[in-house]
């Protein structure tokens, strides 16, 4: 089955063909073969141009310079149609009209000689003839631009909505699948534990499809520095149940200030206690230190490499987009390490200092 491509182009088309025949039949101009067929090439085109708008439109350029041209008188209305049609141009490519309207100018004038009207075409008329079809250019550029941001702002939408998929199951799915691996590794995971972690990722998932799918179901965000608490407590767990141990560094809750990047925070915390199951050395204690640092949310972590890990510089994907985001708030990531030592800083500002900063840019 065929589409149109363009329905306004259809309707511009099924318009201008109307009022063709109309102006015609009415003042009995087609009465000779020649006039019959060139009725025949101008309404196949103008159909044409609702389907294949950019062949079309170049063709009913050419067949317009042909109506405009023929020594017998033809619609008037074919001005009114280059207009048209130069617009269409101006829309559909780049510099086509920089070609079309000088070709339609040079019609327009070889049809008043023809037509017995040698005064109709003077320096006024032409240089009123140019302004027309350049501004007729000019709009279906602008349409054009119009349409290609439309466009844009499509793809900068999906491209959001598979970052957004992409992250979710990263932050979520790959992390704790992650763990399992390293627990099952090392021999610390069970079968209760296995199918109790199991069914939290398939519960997770379920919940990422949810909020894919309508995103106003997603739950309001929860309070930040009781549920970091809670988290922080919950990803130590993990650890010592992995035959890992460490200290976990934070101040009461209440001394913390308000920071505009709550859910960013958590994915670091999960990622980077993920990141010690799967680099650090058991063997040896981790510290992890959340504080206040010139007004700001520094969460530390640092742990001792395993011999073998020779790859670990806390580069993983995770913590590199979850980097860039921090930076474009305006915080700042680091890492580092020393023979087997390893150290990751990463500073959130508080919401009180971004606020300030956006007042003193007003």
């Amino acid at each position: 089955m065929t589409h149109v491509s363009h329905p306004w182009m259809a309707l511009i088309a099924c318009v201008a063909t109307v009022m063709y025949l109309v102006e015609g039949i009415a003042t009995h101009l087609f009465a000779s073969m020649a006039a019959d067929l060139l009725l025949a090439a101008t309404t196949a085109v103008m159909a044409l141009t609702a389907y294949r708008p950019r062949i079309g439109a170049w063709a009913m350029l050419a067949v317009l310079i042909v109506n405009a041209c023929v020594p017998f008188r033809m619609p008037s209305i074919i001005t009114t149609l280059f207009i048209v049609d130069i617009g269409i141009l101006g829309y559909l490519t780049t510099y086509g009209t920089l070609l079309a309207v000088p070709f339609s100018l040079a019609a327009m004038m070889i049809s008043s000689r023809l037509n017995g009207m040698d005064d109709t075409m003077g320096g006024l008329d032409i240089l009123t003839g140019i302004v027309i079809l350049g501004a007729a250019a000019v709009m279906g550029a602008l349409l054009r631009q119009i349409h290609l941001g439309r466009q844009a702002e499509i793809r900068n939408k999906l491209a959001g909505e598979r970052i957004r998929l992409a992250s979710a199951l990263h932050d979520s799915i790959s992390n704790q699948l992650g763990r399992l691996l390293v627990q099952l590794d090392i021999g610390t995971l069970n079968e209760t534990q296995l199918k109790e972690d199991l069914v939290a990722v398939l519960d997770e998932t379920h919940h990422i499809i949810e909020v894919l799918e309508d995103p106003t179901d997603a739950p309001p965000e929860s309070p930040l520095w009781p549920h970091v608490t809670q988290l922080l407590a919950k990803e130590q767990q993990r650890l010592q149940r992995d035959g890992f141990r460490g200290e976990v560094l934070a101040p009461d809750p209440e001394s913390l200030p308000d920071i505009p990047s709550a859910s960013l925070l958590r994915k670091v915390i999960v990622e980077t206690f993920v990141n010690i199951a799967k680099h650090a050395n058991p063997a040896y204690p981790y510290l992890v230190t959340l504080q206040t640092q010139d007004g700001s949310v520094m969460f530390q972590v640092s742990d001792i490499c395993r011999a073998e890990d020779t790859a670990r510089h806390g580069l993983s994907s995770g913590l590199l987009r979850h980097s860039r985001q921090l930076e474009g708030i305006g915080g700042s990531a680091h890492w580092e390490r020393h023979g087997n030592r390893w150290r990751a800083t990463f500073m959130f500002p508080a919401a009180s200092a971004m606020s300030g900063t956006h007042a003193g840019n007003a």
